[in-house]
């Protein structure tokens, strides 16, 4: 038997979903055996262990939108554009519905929602990603 050193094992901490308040921790070793624990961070900006696996209650159209404009730093379009762009089961009034009615989430994820003047064809809308964070 033997003692694992450092360089004998790997921790990696990494968000499933970029919405999510919880953080996945992959630990695998030579000695160890692989394992997943699930973290949440309280509101003291302190991670602890919980037993929930991932929270879901997120509308994944949202969180398809938040890690696209993450990834992408900014779309500048219409809610019509994105919602086709991404594939989205929703028309362009549903994701404008949706946008607005999570604003405030959008804000906790350093993006901003600014809706331009309407033009002859639709409003446009300009998502913006202000975080250093990538996916």
């Amino acid at each position: 038997m033997s003692i694992t050193a450092g360089s004998d094992s790997i921790l990696v901490m990494y968000k499933k979903n970029h919405l999510s308040d919880t953080r996945q921790l992959a630990i695998q070793g030579k000695d160890i055996p692989d394992d997943e624990i699930t973290l949440r961070q309280n509101e003291n900006m302190v991670l602890e262990i919980t037993d929930e696996d991932v929270d879901n209650n997120h509308d994944e159209n949202l969180i398809k939108v938040v890690n696209y404009i993450v990834r992408k730093k900014e779309f500048v379009g219409s809610h019509e554009e994105l919602s086709s762009l991404l594939s989205l089961a929703l028309t362009g009034k549903q994701l404008q519905v949706l946008l607005a009615k999570n604003e405030d989430l959008l804000k906790t994820t350093f993006i901003s929602y600014e809706k331009r003047p309407r033009t002859n064809k639709a409003r446009m809308i300009c998502l913006r990603y202000h975080g250093n964070e990538e996916i």
